[in-house]
């Protein structure tokens, strides 16, 4: 069997059990573990799914940060500001997709279908998911999740995972109020 030089380190470490690969670059197309990560720049990151990475709130470092990793699309649940038109700026600029779906609260049954309906492009990932707090991001992710089908014990395992926290209870009473297994 012939070993390309770029899967070498990634060897070792899988091999040899050392450290993170740090000089490993992460896979074109496909959201990066953690280990490949800046946690300064996109905090609290979560490899959601292979083609989705939630993160807490991100700056324009953050959204550098999403493009040297090679997401596609950015997806901001702030609820607008001098922080949403800077990132909306940067994104453009380092030519990575932006879209801002803008929190108050829970996310409405008709912004997760927004953001279902940009996971449903192809082109949009892999995609980051951020908000102004990473409970915010993981209460987006478990209910888009219960809206695909997934039941809501599992949606909810899937939200806290990605940083759902203390809108918990709420998500799980809108789940209740939906019929959501």
């Amino acid at each position: 069997m012939r070993v390309s030089r770029s899967a070498v380190p990634l060897l070792a470490t899988l091999v040899m059990g050392a450290g993170p690969a740090t000089d490993v670059a992460p896979l074109p197309g496909l959201a990066p573990f953690g280990d490949q990560v800046a946690e300064q720049r996109l905090p609290r990151y979560h490899r959601a799914t292979p083609l989705i990475g939630i993160s807490g709130p991100i700056d324009d470092k953050g959204v550098i940060e999403a493009k040297r990793l090679g997401f596609a699309t950015v997806v901001d649940l702030r609820n607008g500001g001098a922080d949403v038109a800077s990132e909306r700026r940067r994104a453009e600029f380092a030519r990575i997709r932006y879209v801002n779906i803008p929190l108050q609260g829970l996310p409405t049954s008709a912004q997760v279908k927004q953001f279902a309906d940009v996971i449903g492009e192809r082109g949009n990932l892999p995609m980051l998911l951020h908000g102004a707090d990473i409970d915010q991001s993981g209460a987006m992710w478990a209910l888009y999740r219960a809206s695909v089908g997934v039941p809501a014990a599992v949606a909810l395992d899937d939200g806290a995972a990605a940083g759902l926290g203390e809108s918990s209870a709420a998500v799980k009473a809108r789940l209740a109020e939906s019929g959501t297994k």
